[in-house]
């Protein structure tokens, strides 16, 4: 389970380092097409590994604690390029988040006694949180891909399967 304040995850299982190395890969590419949330995925997937940190995550994330440092940015999420909105819309966000994590608890409770993830769980989410089953799916799959190490793990397998068996 979540927690709605802090995330105190294991990591992720062992992992190659081929695997490791393709997943970094993506995530640079991510972060090279303009998702600056990237480079926060790759600080947090090594730190959760225990390795260091690429040498494009470690050049970007130097200029931006330059730029805070300086006090170019104001602020350090200012500064990743990744500024949460302020006031009012950074409350809302702060809710959403809450309830994403909620929801995906909620889920992850009803997997863990037998359910499977299908339209039936989602509508039984759904009927309690006042959600549609769109809403929940949405939810759970954003949490998943931010805080579930298994995910992370699920994901490098799907790219060294399309790395091992291009155009499948």
């Amino acid at each position: 389970m979540l927690d709605n304040g802090a995330n105190n995850l294991p990591p992720a299982p062992e992992l190659s380092e081929q695997a490791i190395e393709l997943y970094l890969d993506e995530l640079h590419s991510g972060y090279l097409a303009g998702d600056n949330f990237q480079l926060l995925a790759a600080l947090r997937f090594c730190a959760s590994q225990g390795l260091e940190m690429p040498r494009w995550a470690a050049d970007a994330f130097q200029h931006a604690t330059d730029k805070w440092y300086s006090l170019q940015s104001r602020t350090l999420d200012e500064a990743l390029g990744i500024a949460w909105p302020p006031g009012e819309a950074a409350q809302a966000a702060r809710k959403k988040r809450r309830e994403q994590i909620t929801v995906y608890n909620k889920v992850v409770e009803y997997l863990d006694t037998g359910y499977r993830m299908d339209l039936d769980l989602l509508n039984e989410v759904a009927a309690r949180f006042s959600l549609s089953s769109d809403e929940v799916a949405d939810y759970y799959y954003t949490v998943k891909r931010y805080f579930d190490p298994e995910s992370v793990v699920a994901a490098i397998g799907k790219l060294l399967e399309e790395q091992e068996n291009p155009g499948r």
